[in-house]
């Protein structure tokens, strides 16, 4: 049973974790919503910031490491303005 378990990839502590997430789901429908969503949005951007500019990490060092995925996300946020400008025609700076 456990080879089949980490065959698949889930480990102990991710079924935990999932089995908490589903009884907190059952105990509280409305409040698990709320933070579901975010936690949708934020998966959602991850993906889209991979899909574009990859998962791995050149850099050897800790700080470059850290500076390299800083940039990364900044590139992502310009990327995202430019579209909503461009292609979208809304001005992200406007206050209407």
């Amino acid at each position: 049973m456990i080879r089949e378990i980490w065959a698949f990839g889930l480990w102990p502590e991710s079924i935990k974790f999932r089995r908490g997430m589903q009884e907190e789901f059952i105990k509280n429908t409305e409040e698990y919503g709320k933070h579901y969503y975010k936690r949708s949005n934020v998966e959602s951007t991850n993906h889209s910031k991979k899909v574009i500019h990859g998962n791995k990490v050149y850099s050897r060092l800790k700080s470059s490491r850290e500076n390299e995925e800083t940039l990364r996300w900044i590139n992502h946020n310009i990327n995202v303005l430019n579209r909503v400008k461009y292609e979208w025609d809304v001005s992200p700076l406007s206050e209407d």
